[in-house]
This record gives C-alpha cells, sequence and structure tokens, in this order.
C-alpha cells in the first residue's frame, strides 16, 4: 500500500491484477455456459455443442490469467469476445483441414453453378405448371416442422401467406450464391495439401486464423503469448510440449498471405523457425 495525502491507496500486483482478470473472466464464461438460453437442448448438439466446449475450456483454464489481463486491455467489457474469436477460428481451421485441393475445390463449386443454371432451364423450357402452390411440411431438425408453399416457375404470390419458394427463381439463385461462394473464399492457411492431417497442422491453422482474426480486430495489439496461451488450453499438444510465443511466430512466418502477418508487437522481436 503507499500512502497519500488523501489517505491510503492500494496498489495492485501484475500477480494480483491477472487474478482478478481470470477470475472475472471464468465467472463470465460460467455464466453463460449456465444460462438456460444458452443451453437450449434443441441446440445442444453438433456445431453449437462445439461453441459449449470451447467456452467450457476456457472457463476451466487455471494458467491463463496473464491471457484475461492482456485481452481485458485489448476488449474492456467482456471475455466473450475472445472465445467467440476462438470458435470462429477452430471453425475456419478445421474447415481448412476438410477443403479439398484447390483445383477440385474450384471445379466442385463450379459444376454446382452450372446444375442449378441447366435445371433452371429445364423448368423454363418444360410443361410443368405455371402460377401453381402446393403447400408442404418439413420437419426441419430438431423436430420443428416448416410449412412452405412451392411452385414451379412464373407463380403470383398475392395473399399467400406460407413463405414461397419459386424453383426456377431458386435455381438462379442456387447459381449466383456459388458463384459468390467461389469469388469469396479465404486463402488457404498453408501451401501443401496433406491427405491426412495431422493434429500439428490442425494447431497451425488455428493459430494463423486466430491471429488474422486479432489482427483485423484490434489492429495487431495483441501478442503471440496470447495466441499461445489458448491454442494450449483448446489444442493440447502433449505432456511438456506446450507452445510459446516463438512457436508461434515459426507458424506465422511459414504461412502464405495474409496469414502470416505478424501483430505489431512481434515484430519488434526476433523470428525463429520451428525445426
Amino acid at each position: 500500500m503507499k500512502g497519500t495525502a488523501k489517505g491510503v491507496r492500494v496498489v495492485k500486483s501484475k500477480a494480483d491484477a491477472e487474478l482478478s482478470a481470470g477470475n472475472c473472466a471464468r465467472a463470465e464464461l460460467n455464466n453463460w455456459i449456465t444460462n438456460p438460453v444458452n443451453l437450449d437442448p434443441d441446440f445442444d448438439s453438433g456445431e453449437h455443442a462445439g461453441w459449449i466446449e470451447i467456452m467450457r475450456g476456457l472457463a476451466d483454464a487455471k494458467d491463463i490469467d496473464r491471457t484475461w489481463l492482456e485481452f481485458r486491455k485489448l476488449e474492456p467489457t467482456t471475455a466473450i469476445g475472445l472465445a467467440s474469436y476462438a470458435i470462429e477460428a477452430m471453425k475456419h481451421a478445421s474447415d481448412e483441414l476438410r477443403r479439398p485441393r484447390p483445383s477440385e475445390e474450384q471445379r466442385k463449386i463450379e459444376h454446382v453453378a452450372r446444375a442449378a443454371r441447366a435445371l433452371k432451364a429445364a423448368i423454363d423450357e418444360s410443361p410443368l405448371p405455371e402460377n401453381t402452390l402446393l403447400l408442404r411440411a418439413f420437419e426441419y431438425p430438431p423436430n420443428r416442422p416448416v410449412e412452405l408453399e412451392i411452385g414451379w416457375r412464373n407463380v403470383r404470390i398475392e395473399g399467400v401467406f406460407a413463405p414461397v419458394i419459386v424453383l426456377s427463381e431458386f435455381a438462379a439463385d442456387i447459381a449466383e450464391l456459388a458463384g459468390n461462394h467461389l469469388e469469396k473464399l479465404l486463402p488457404r492457411t498453408r501451401s501443401r495439401i496433406s491427405p491426412k492431417p495431422e493434429r500439428k497442422e490442425l494447431m497451425r491453422a488455428f493459430v494463423r486464423s486466430l491471429n488474422y482474426i486479432l489482427n483485423q480486430q484490434y489492429g495487431g495489439k495483441h501478442s503471440l503469448t496470447l495466441i499461445a496461451d489458448v491454442t494450449n488450453v483448446l489444442l493440447p499438444p502433449g505432456k511438456d510440449d506446450d507452445i510459446g510465443h516463438r512457436e508461434v511466430q515459426g507458424f506465422l512466418k511459414d504461412a502464405p498471405a495474409p496469414w502470416s502477418a505478424l501483430p505489431k508487437e512481434a515484430l519488434r522481436a526476433p523470428l525463429r523457425r520451428l525445426r
């Protein structure tokens, strides 16, 4: 404690500040996890279950208080932000490892676009009825029925109350969406494609994706140690084999653009490639 003219001011040590930030973050994440709205049993599966798993992993981690203190400086109001960025990075990394080779990926998406255009032409040129709607009920999982009015082509929708799908127009939309998806595909996080990606490749892709997101959100003000801590929690490499900021540097240095962009703090540190 330090004396002042007006009384006594308590000065927290760095360890105290880290512990306080960690406790606040864990409490916020645990509150989110246990909120019944976020644990809707209808959605506690698939991708949503993955969100909960990442939230729990970060909430249960006891040795990343320094990470929560650093993130509080970047995002003073909430710890959920870091969890959401980790979720986004993990999804992108997992999708990345499942992506086919570039030529095959482009060929398959272009095939969808061509097939959709051909379907539209076939419907438009067919004797299928115009301006006719059929009400269909679909069981959309999990157990949520959806009713749609479906027509082939040239449908007038005045007085129709259920959502309408006109298949000829829908086919055109599919072709457009496929083309847009192809144009907006993110560059790959890796130069070489392995038919059987190892766990370390998932780690590399996750590190590169999380760094890219944090660069976009905070202009490179984060540290590589923050990325290493989150990676060690969510993708533990094994006993006594945690990665640190130098390993993260190596993952980024070896990455293709734009995944290789280092945060400003890292640019002041010497780089060392992984062996």
